[in-house]
């Protein structure tokens, strides 16, 4: 992919991709996510709540409680007009939020600071960690929130990753992408 381009012109093409991709959406990533020592060593793991274009989540989410772990997910703070870190519990009810993001219903807010490990969905990722989101910063506002040596993991499908991306000072990089 041409790395001369901007972020929202390949933007308009990871939005394509999608598109075109939406057939070869697989869960392959659910095991690697599940047995990496991101997941396994962390005691709060940030996620999503994933939407159709998107990894899925929702069987990472299940294991994270399998295993005793807490869950941290994004949530829209309509004061702030940012997204704020809240503990998921099990079997909470969902409801669609902003953008189409569901949250949980009720949800108490979480430190961030203990995040042990954050995964993270995006629209294109370089082999670096670079993340390309939708443009708005929600995701780099987040990330920002977690303590230094917090695990930033992106997950992605295998056509979402490219050699290299546009960087700006606010991007936060993902120390390592699963795909």
């Amino acid at each position: 992919m041409n790395t001369k381009l901007t972020k929202n012109e390949l933007r308009q093409i990871a939005r394509r991709l999608i598109v075109d991709n939406a057939y070869r959406q697989d869960n392959s990533h659910i095991e690697k996510v599940t047995n990496s020592p991101e997941f396994i060593n962390a005691r709060v793991v940030g996620l999503y709540l994933s939407t159709d274009k998107e990894p899925a989540t929702g069987e990472l989410i299940a294991a994270a409680f399998a295993s005793g772990k807490r869950v941290a997910v994004s949530a829209y703070n309509p004061q702030t007009r940012l997204y704020d870190w809240v503990e998921l519990l099990p079997n909470m009810s969902l409801v669609e939020a902003k953008y189409g993001i569901m949250e949980p219903v009720g949800a108490e807010s979480i430190n961030p600071f203990e995040i042990d490990a954050c995964f993270i969905p995006g629209m294109l990722f370089d082999k670096r960690g670079v993340r390309l989101g939708h443009g708005a910063g929600f995701y780099d506002r987040l990330l920002s929130q977690l303590r230094v040596n917090a695990v930033i993991v992106g997950i992605a499908f295998p056509w979402q990753i490219v050699d290299t991306l546009p960087v700006e000072p606010h991007d936060i990089f993902c120390t390592k992408v699963i795909y």
